[in-house]
């Protein structure tokens, strides 16, 4: 019997086979259960009873025929079928236009929308071009701040058919036409709501398409400043650029890409003189443009300027251009040490004549934002100045008369401060305002912590089902959520609007947070896990600190959605002792609905919070806005 020795074997094992055309994965990560129901079990419970069940119980109630929320028999589509045909409150056909509640919507999402993205983005391109774009921003944007209840009493002001009280009734007056009563005329009152709307929004979409347009390359910009650029047709048959890119292939495009390499800023006028214009920028290309190179300098490093080098930098500091971008040399693509001169290159006007030229150049954009200015501040100006007018100035001509006969009194907000109820409206909108923002803060924090780094099985489709909650309206959970939180007792104070506003903000808060979240360094949280830091210590010293202006946002921004919302009180706060202002100020427009002094110092009271809140936390407010939405 004989025995055969096993050769020893050095080195790794080997590799177990795998299936073919499948990749070997490491060992998956354990979920931390623990770590989701601490984050995410909390806004799960808020979002199932706020939003998912009064969706469902809302939908089901639909399809019976009951009152107060009682199923008492299923009939289907019927109550669809009665609304479209039989309600004319909802939609009445016989008419033309037709009216309703549905075609009045249409209305609002046609010219609404539109409306708000047009005057966005005007304003937004007139104000890049100024030195004072942040001012014009602001200046549309403070509407945002201001409630619903006290846009409504400022344009009263406008619309009042009165014209020694309506600003709109007084210019048609100066025009020799009459008074108009635009919210009395059912052709004229959606339209002036309208336009409410879009004073009240507009600043929304100034801020986003502005982030947008900052995006853009400035040299595309000046492009589009100019007389147009150099068109395909202007370049020659073959240039160097064409070789700088031998793999387009068919189907491609060169002369598109060779534009992109060019980019030139010149006019279409080939009998233009040699003299620099404004905005014109110099191309040191070969093949184009004779001219000496531009001489490079390594940055801090002492060697030779001719020397190539990645880091080489301007051999003289980069000259600064008001208001645009400075001039910076990089290489010239299609040879090696050529420089090309990126940004404007802008003189100044030597003469009187020059100087006149460019000023009247200039002048419809300072005149075009200088009247939006006046457009946007105008109401608020007015409704500021009656409040410390006297009853019988109000009642006998217009604010914009103020100063020829100035008299000024306090009287208006003494009196709406003791004897309407103001001041206990105050407090009790600071005590709903900071629990309901404090509250729903937290919350998504924590959701959007879970959603960002902690891993676990169907994280991003329960981000998506998140995210979809933000198209259902709150409108839809009134009746179940009226009748499950008055049967237990929390209608009576301000427990149940709390619940109501931190679960409704949810979606929104979690959506901005998660996405500010994901994009902090991935290996700062890792290292903290290895060094045996648990993700609530993560959160808390890590996450936390680094994300204070989303956070901070955030906050902004709901605070001032609670404090000027009237909806969830008229809803959610059955005691009128607990009412906040925006449901005094609608006490106010009920019952004195000529007593205009009263009405202009409670809006203002109401608008004051928010506009301090606003104007000196307007830089964070801005970012929320942004944050993880525009790149």
């Amino acid at each position: 019997m004989s025995s055969t020795a096993t050769p020893a074997t050095t080195g790794p094992p080997p590799a177990p086979a795998t299936r073919p055309g499948r990749r070997r994965r490491g060992r998956a990560e354990k979920p931390k259960w623990g770590a989701v129901a601490l984050f995410l079990g909390p806004a799960v419970v808020l979002l199932a009873f706020f939003l998912f069940y009064p969706a469902i119980y809302t939908l089901r109630l639909s399809l019976y025929r009951g009152r107060l929320g009682e199923f008492t028999g299923f009939v289907g589509l019927d109550n669809y079928v009665r609304l479209f045909t039989r309600d004319p409150a909802f939609l009445d056909l016989s008419t033309f236009p037709p009216s309703g509640a549905l075609f009045n919507n249409l209305l609002w999402i046609i010219f609404y929308v539109s409306g708000c993205l047009m005057f966005g983005l005007i304003i937004a391109v007139l104000a890049g071009r100024v030195r004072y774009e942040a001012f014009i921003k602001a200046v549309v944007f403070v509407p945002m701040a201001i409630a619903a209840t006290a846009l409504a009493v400022i344009f009263l002001f406008v619309y009042a058919p009165d014209p020694d009280i309506g600003l709109l009734n007084a210019v048609l007056g100066v025009a020799d036409a009459g008074p108009v009563s635009w919210l009395g005329q059912k052709s004229t009152v959606n339209y002036a709501l309208i336009l409410v709307g879009i004073w009240g929004s507009v600043g929304f979409a100034t801020v986003i398409l502005s982030a947008a347009l900052k995006g853009i390359p400035i040299e595309i910009m000046e492009t589009a400043r100019t007389d147009g650029g150099l068109r395909a047709a202007d370049l020659p048959a073959h240039h160097p650029a064409d070789d700088a890119h031998p793999h387009l292939g068919a189907g491609r495009d060169p002369g598109r890409q060779r534009d992109q390499d060019l980019r030139p800023d010149l006019r279409h006028d080939r009998r233009r003189t040699g003299d620099g214009q404004p905005g014109d920028r110099l191309h040191l290309l070969a093949g184009v443009a004779g001219g000496r190179e531009v001489r490079l300098r390594g940055r801090r490093r002492r060697d030779h300027a001719g020397h190539p080098h990645p880091g080489d930098g301007l051999q003289r500091p980069p000259v600064p251009v008001r208001g645009r971008a400075v001039m910076t040399a990089v290489q010239d693509p299609l040879r090696t040490g050529a420089g090309v001169l990126e940004g404007a290159v802008k003189h100044r006007p030597r003469t009187a004549g020059e100087r006149v030229r460019q000023a009247l150049a200039r002048s419809p954009v300072h005149l075009t934002l200088w009247a939006i200015a006046v457009v946007w501040l105008a109401p608020t100006v007015g409704l500021l100045i009656t409040s410390f007018r006297p009853q019988p100035d109000i009642l006998g001509s217009g604010w914009w008369t103020v100063m020829s006969s100035p008299r000024f009194t306090l009287e208006n907000y003494q009196e709406v401060l003791t004897s309407q109820g103001m001041l206990g409206a105050f407090l009790n909108s600071l005590q709903i305002a900071i629990p309901a923002t404090l509250f729903p803060l937290l919350i998504a924090a924590l959701a959007g912590y879970a959603l960002a780094w902690v891993r676990f099985p169907f994280r991003d489709t329960i981000f998506l089902l998140i995210i979809t909650l933000m198209m259902i309206p709150v409108q839809i959970g009134f009746i179940p959520l009226v009748r499950v939180l008055g049967n237990a007792g929390l209608t009576g104070g301000f427990v149940a609007v709390w619940l109501a506003h931190g679960a409704f903000a949810l979606p929104f808060g979690i959506f901005l947070l998660r996405n500010f979240f994901i994009t902090l360094p991935g290996s700062l949280l890792e290292a903290a896990r290895i060094d045996g830091a648990s993700e609530w210590k993560i959160f808390r010293s890590i996450v936390v600190p680094l994300s204070v202006p989303a956070i901070a946002s955030l906050g902004i921004f709901q605070f001032l959605w609670v404090w000027n919302d009237l909806l969830m009180a008229l809803v959610f706060i059955q005691n009128p002792a607990a009412n906040p202002m925006t449901r005094q100020i609608q006490t106010l427009l009920s019952q004195y609905g000529t007593e205009w002094h009263l009405l202009a110092a409670g809006a203002f009271i109401l608008m004051t919070v928010p506009l301090i809140v606003f104007f000196s936390l307007q830089r964070y407010f801005v970012q929320g806005l942004l944050a993880g939405g525009v790149k």
